[in-house]
C-alpha cells in the first residue's frame, strides 16, 4: 500500500491512530460506493422528477463521485515518484484544482437550462454549491503554490471531505426522487 510520509516521522498521523494514506483510500472507497450505489439506484428505481433533472442528477453524482475518488488517489500515486512531501501535495492540489474548475464549469453549464425552466427548485442552494467549490478551487489553487504551509494535508483533506459531502447530497438527491417500479 502506498503511503504518504512526513519528513519528522515517517507517517503522518490522524489522531495517533488513522494514517494520511488510510483516510484517502477509506475517502476513496465511500465515494466509489455513492456512485456505485447511484448507478443501481437509477437502473432500477422510477423516477417522479423530469427526465432531464434525472439524467443530469445522475451525471452529477458520477462527476462527484469520481472527483472524490481521483481526489483521494492522487496523493497515493504521486508519492511514488519519490517527490519531496511539500511538493507532492502541491501536485496533487494543482490536479485536483483543476479537476474541480473543470467538473464546476461543465456542471453550471448542464444545469443552465435546468436552472432556466425552474425544473431545479432550489436555485440559492445551487447557486451556494457553485460558490463553495469556486471557493474550492481557490484554496486549492493556494495550496499548489505553497501557501499554508504545514496546514496542506489537512486542508487537502478538508477538500475532499467537502467533495465526499457533495457525493453524498447527489446520491441522497437521487434516492429520494427514485420510487419503485411496478
Amino acid at each position: 500500500m502506498a503511503q504518504l510520509p512526513s519528513e519528522s516521522t515517517g507517517r503522518f498521523l490522524l489522531n495517533g491512530e488513522l494514517t494520511i494514506d488510510e483516510l484517502l483510500l477509506t475517502i476513496a472507497e465511500i465515494a466509489a460506493a455513492f456512485t456505485g450505489f447511484a448507478g443501481v439506484v437509477s437502473v432500477f428505481g422510477g423516477s417522479r422528477l423530469d427526465p432531464r433533472v434525472q439524467v443530469w442528477r445522475i451525471r452529477s453524482m458520477i462527476a462527484a463521485g469520481l472527483l472524490t475518488t481521483f481526489g483521494a488517489l492522487t496523493p497515493l500515486a504521486i508519492s511514488q515518484f519519490e517527490l519531496p512531501l511539500a511538493a507532492s501535495w502541491r501536485v496533487s492540489a494543482a490536479m485536483l484544482g483543476f479537476a474541480v474548475f473543470l467538473q464546476f464549469a461543465f456542471a453550471a453549464h448542464g444545469s443552465r437550462p435546468l436552472l432556466k425552466r425552474n425544473l431545479i427548485a432550489s436555485k440559492r442552494f445551487e447557486w451556494f454549491l457553485a460558490g463553495v467549490s469556486a471557493s474550492a478551487c481557490v484554496a486549492l489553487g493556494l495550496l499548489s503554490l505553497g501557501f499554508f504551509g504545514e496546514s496542506i494535508q489537512a486542508i487537502y483533506s478538508l477538500g475532499l471531505l467537502y467533495l465526499l459531502a457533495l457525493s453524498a447530497h447527489h446520491f441522497f438527491l437521487l434516492v429520494l426522487a427514485a420510487q419503485p417500479r411496478k
